[in-house]
């Protein structure tokens, strides 16, 4: 069978403890007489996550190790939602889509929501696309629909690419495509043929 990305992880378990980190690309300079700065903001912003999984049983950590070896480094890529933030706190309710072709930047116009309603808040997770496609963002501003049900949404990261017009909008159990930080992965054998696994990885831009 030929191996094909973004792969599945294994089901469980799931992390007992996990990092997310937002990365921005931002250059600054001052000068030295006025000390007055000048920022340029880039466009290369991502997500950086890690996790340490519980004692893993000889099963459970041969399916993990094996899924890791597949991987193969940073070549391969995978799928994957922060189990914190599962379903929005706003309304949410729809079919939320793109409203317009050639996007581009920090903000989304988006239509099909509930009317006049909270649909998403500040920090709530959704994704666009799907398969090697799969883009994870955040809002970050409240978003309260028009009379009509559009809005448009304040996010991070940035469009990595222009959406089609009517494409959906997924906000129960987002995910985003991920791959690992780095070529060299290692797990631990402890006691009572038991494994301890912890991993880092990136958004694969």
């Amino acid at each position: 069978m030929t191996i094909t990305f973004p792969l599945d992880p294994p089901a469980a378990p799931t992390p007992t403890e996990m990092k997310v980190t937002i990365r921005e690309v931002v250059a600054q300079s001052r000068s030295p007489f006025s000390y007055k700065r000048q920022v340029q903001e880039h466009q290369g912003g991502h997500w950086e996550m890690s996790f340490d999984l519980p004692p893993l049983t000889e099963a459970e950590w041969r399916e993990w190790t094996g899924w890791l070896a597949a991987l193969r480094g940073v070549r391969g890529t995978f799928l994957w939602g922060d189990p914190a933030r599962t379903s929005p706190q706003g309304a949410g309710g729809g079919t939320p889509v793109v409203n317009g072709a050639a996007q581009t930047g920090l903000v989304l116009a988006t239509d099909g929501w509930p009317v006049s309603t909270l649909v998403l808040k500040r920090g709530d997770y959704f994704q666009l696309g799907n398969g090697s496609a799969t883009r994870l963002h955040m809002v970050t501003a409240d978003a309260t629909t028009d009379s009509g049900g559009a809005v448009d949404l304040d996010i991070w990261p940035r469009l990595r690419e222009s959406p089609a017009d009517g494409a959906l909008l997924t906000i129960d159990n987002p995910v985003g495509q991920w791959q690992l930080a780095t070529n060299q992965n290692a797990w631990r054998h402890i006691e009572a043929r038991q494994v301890n696994l912890s991993l880092d990885f990136k958004e694969a831009i």
